[in-house]
């Protein structure tokens, strides 16, 4: 009986051992042919960007020419070794999200003469920098520097290997896949003689040199021009960017801003809210009547939310004009954003559609709006009283929207083949774009070239852009004070109870 159990046993064993077996090459055939990864990290780390995503799916698949990806790494330590690790990573991501795409990976002190080769294909050169990426479609090439991969940290005083301190190549490559998927780079008249915002002054926080540098790295040229200038914007400039005028615009400057619109160009105006004169009201720019023949109102008001006001200065109590909102209505623009991606106004006016119906052949879209706890503020000069309350005979309250996009049909003499349709966005808020809103908030960077894209036609390149894995916070005054209780209060208490009981346990 005892040798017949053993037998049993044992072909229990021999069938459970088979039965293993198959399981494991069945799912060994489903993981090889069916290759599918989950990103099981808090930040989603290891998940491509919607932008990214989109570049890849629709951008490259629109290509004639292969598009090719091509980096030059040398295995190392500490920091040289993380980047290449991680940008090959990434780079994998890309691969199974576009088949289609092309990358090798080069050592050029292993294989130097593919590196040569290679390099001679990409670039018509004999030389490449180290530790880069090089992205080629057709004739049109990007390199990607070490720089612009990654940051490194501080060396450690024990001498060991230094670390990635900020991982930002997913935003670097999926630029320069974006520069090298378009064939041709983009004009951006930047207008100015009218007090615009300077788009050079590094040391001004509202300097809009941020906003330069991104476009550059995206082939968008902004150029500053005038509306004096005798060459007619029609067929010199893709995109007509007005930011934040103080100088009034003549009737004559209207109407040529008027024609280029309703012959297929494309217009951003970012309004302003700066205060006129002895604070009664804003300054006028030219602009609102201009606007309003597009069935847009510029309101001469200045939106305050105490609610969700930003802290500028640490040493100064947080000011209701500077403040977040979330409140985006559905868009291309608006795409993608929502309560995670809020975006940052510094001084903004209510910029919504005129009541009423819009002019024929015109087609207004709400973009944002501040929150239902913002209200509309017409006279200024009670804007250093502390607290600051509305006034229920004077201001307006919320919500209030804070930016149109505008559809104009084919003017008569434009209509025919290729004949486009002309577009605009505007904004309440010149500083969206300035260097400190920037370098508070990503979402202003995301927002204003959804914008631009969606202007310019370029919808394969819309969507949120990665985020770089080391990030500061910034928290609105109400957000803090609900994040203060628990960190500062609550947890502190909770431990000393827990001590307390320890104590008392041992000593009774």
């Amino acid at each position: 009986m005892s040798r017949s159990r053993r037998m049993v046993s044992g072909l229990d064993a021999g069938f459970a051992a088979l039965l293993a077996l198959v399981l494991l090459v069945i799912l060994n055939f489903l993981a090889h042919r069916w290759n599918r990864t989950w990103d099981w990290s808090a930040r989603g780390e290891h998940t491509l960007s919607d932008k990214t995503l989109t570049l890849l799916k629709e951008g490259v698949a629109k290509q004639k020419d292969p598009v090719r990806i091509a980096t030059f790494f040398h295995p190392g330590n500490g920091f040289e070794g993380e980047l290449q690790t991680r940008v090959r990573g990434l780079l994998d991501r890309y691969k199974e999200a576009c088949p289609s795409l092309r990358i090798e990976h080069v050592d050029p002190y292993v294989d130097d003469q593919r590196a040569k080769a290679l390099v001679r294909e990409l670039l018509d050169t004999g030389k490449v920098e180290m530790n880069s990426v090089v992205l080629a479609c057709g004739k049109r090439r990007k390199t990607v520097s070490e720089s612009s991969l990654a940051v490194a940290g501080d060396p450690d005083a024990e001498g060991a290997p230094q670390k990635i301190q900020s991982f930002k190549a997913e935003d670097a490559l999926s630029s320069a896949l974006g520069s090298v998927l378009t064939a041709k780079q983009a004009r951006i008249a930047y207008l100015t003689g009218h007090g615009e915002q300077s788009i050079s002054d590094e040391k001004n926080p509202r300097s809009l040199f941020l906003f330069k540098d991104h476009l550059d790295n995206q082939s968008l040229k902004l150029e500053e021009t005038t509306l004096s200038s005798p060459q007619p914007l029609e067929g010199r400039f893709d995109l007509v960017v007005v930011a934040g005028p103080t100088a009034s615009y003549t009737a004559a400057e209207q109407d040529i801003l008027d024609s280029y619109l309703r012959h297929g160009g494309r217009l951003l105006v970012m309004m302003d809210a700066e205060p006129g004169p002895g604070n009664k009201g804003l300054l006028q720019n030219g602009l609102e009547p201009l606007l309003a023949r597009w069935g847009v109102a510029a309101r001469d008001e200045l939106l305050i939310d105490p609610a969700h006001a930003v802290q500028l200065d640490r040493n100064a109590p947080p000011r209701g004009e500077f403040f977040f909102t979330d409140g985006f209505k559905p868009h291309p623009i608006t795409r993608g954003m929502d309560s995670r991606t809020p975006v940052v106004l510094i001084g903004a006016r209510p910029v919504e559609p005129a009541p009423g119906d819009a002019p024929s052949g015109i087609r207004i879209s709400p973009l944002f709006e501040a929150s239902a706890s913002a209200w509309a503020k017409h006279d200024l000069r009670d804007l250093a009283i502390k607290p600051l309350a509305p006034d229920k005979r004077l201001d307006r309250r919320g919500p209030h929207c804070l930016g149109v996009a505008v559809e104009l049909d084919a003017a008569d003499g434009a209509a025919g083949t290729g004949a486009k349709a002309g577009r605009a966005v505007i904004l309440g808020d010149a500083d969206m774009a300035a260097a400190l809103s920037l370098s508070i908030s990503p979402s202003n960077k995301d927002f204003l070239s959804n914008a631009i894209y969606w202007l310019l036609d370029r919808q394969e390149s819309m969507g949120i852009s990665p985020r770089a894995d080391a990030a500061n916070l910034t928290m609105a005054e109400t957000d803090f004070r609900k994040a203060w209780l628990p960190v500062m209060g609550l947890a502190p208490a909770i431990l000393a109870a827990i001590g307390l009981a320890v104590w008392i346990s041992r000593r009774f």
